[in-house]
């Protein structure tokens, strides 16, 4: 049994089938540990959405971007965070399209299965996450305040204070890439995506403290990446991106 996390897939089905093929992965023996962002920017959310929340042994976190949807889902987004996610660079619009043009029931699961998500996880040494999560909450929290906590275990106040800031955090992955090793109050190895890797030929960034497995999905020059946890062997995809419209008519 491997335990295999995959990067930030963004509704590109096709790239994330191909690097699943290309890590050998067996959805009957592995475990897979999604990083979130399952939709917008690409042209399949639905078919994404469908196959991670079907394998058996499935354990992802939220993402920024499935919070958008998961808001749009449970009519709780507000008017800002619904033109923010709807605009070109957030890649929305595809996405609100498509699910809408899903049955009631498909929406029903979806919701579900979004709301049951958890925005951290802990396996073993390994903080896995999105986004990341600043000093100063590390600092005035530890691990077991948010490990498995969902979107139904959570306050209004917590969800929009904390949790949305977990997802969008980028200050940990900029801290080690800019000064190498960093020391960290909690002492586990973060994984995280949601900062695409732009150096290095997009290749995973690697560190004692935390590595970044968002080689950006949704760009012509980036591809999906799955990485196993332990030897931290990787593979990427190489397929073509497939484009979307983000046009609003």
């Amino acid at each position: 049994m491997r335990r295999l996390i995959i990067g930030d897939i963004h509704g590109q089905y096709n790239r994330m089938i191909e690097v699943l093929n290309c890590a050998h992965f067996n959805p009957e023996e592995d475990e897979l540990y999604p990083l979130g962002d399952f939709c917008d920017r690409g042209p399949k959310p639905v078919e994404v959405l469908d196959y991670i929340y079907s394998l058996p042994h499935c354990y992802p976190v939220l993402g920024n971007h499935d919070v958008y949807l998961m808001e749009y889902l449970t009519h709780t987004i507000p008017v800002f965070r619904l033109n923010s996610w709807i605009t070109k660079n957030n890649g929305g619009w595809n996405t609100l399209k498509t699910v809408d043009n899903q049955s009631y029931e498909w929406q029903k699961r979806v919701i579900d299965k979004l709301l049951s998500t958890p925005f951290v996880r802990r396996v073993d040494d390994n903080i896995i996450l999105h986004g990341g999560i600043s000093i100063e909450l590390m600092e005035t929290y530890t691990p077991e305040d948010f490990i498995d906590k969902t979107r139904k275990d959570i306050t209004d106040k917590e969800y929009m204070e904390i949790y949305d800031e977990i997802v969008w955090d980028r200050s940990l992955i900029k801290d080690s890439m800019e000064k190498g090793e960093i020391d960290l109050p909690w002492r586990y190895r973060f994984i995280v995506g949601h900062t695409p890797i732009r150096n290095n030929g997009r290749k995973p960034y690697i560190s004692s403290s935390i590595i970044d497995v968002d080689t950006a999905s949704f760009d012509p020059s980036g591809s999906i990446s799955v990485m196993d946890m332990d030897t931290l062997e990787y593979w990427q995809s190489t397929l073509p991106v497939e484009t979307v419209s983000n046009i609003l008519i």
